[in-house]
């Protein structure tokens, strides 16, 4: 039977961190480059949580802690796995895990226009919290666009 699997990446695990560096772009959509990539996979202060379907990576999330409190700083689904619930899947899966290792609040930046990313975090029960202006920049139209700044007590 077909499983889905979460894990905590291994820094070690050269495996999983080239397959993803090397899909950036291609089959992640993320707004880091390879090396600002490995530089946050690598620090100290950071989890990243891959999801494997069969054996196949098909998402990740990575964090940054803080005490007790926890930043996503990107979440991620493979491009051919999405519309299907995974991000979802990812993100309540992360949660559990981070409730039972004792944190208590987690924050997020989403742009304001990413409306299909805040009906998520809201669905989890994230609320706004704030605006951060001019936050992303958007290669596109070569604009600043807002932020919002979402929690969620744990």
């Amino acid at each position: 039977m077909t499983e889905y699997l979460i894990y905590e990446l291994d820094q070690n695990n050269f495996d999983d961190i080239n397959y993803i560096k090397d899909n950036i772009g291609n089959l992640f959509t993320i707004s880091w480059n390879k090396v600002q990539f490995l530089d946050q996979i690598n620090s100290n202060n950071t989890k990243t949580y891959i999801l494997k379907y069969n054996t196949n990576i098909i998402g990740f999330i990575i964090l940054s802690i803080c005490i007790d409190e926890i930043e996503i700083l990107n979440i991620c689904i493979d491009k051919n796995h999405r519309n299907k619930g995974l991000g979802h899947y990812l993100l309540e899966n992360t949660i559990k895990i981070l409730k039972e290792n004792g944190f208590n609040k987690i924050f997020l930046e989403v742009n304001i226009n990413n409306i299909f990313a805040i009906k998520l975090y809201k669905k989890i029960g994230f609320e706004i919290l704030s605006i951060r202006k001019n936050y992303y920049l958007n290669k596109i139209t070569n604009t600043k666009e807002d932020a919002y700044v979402m929690t969620k007590n744990l």
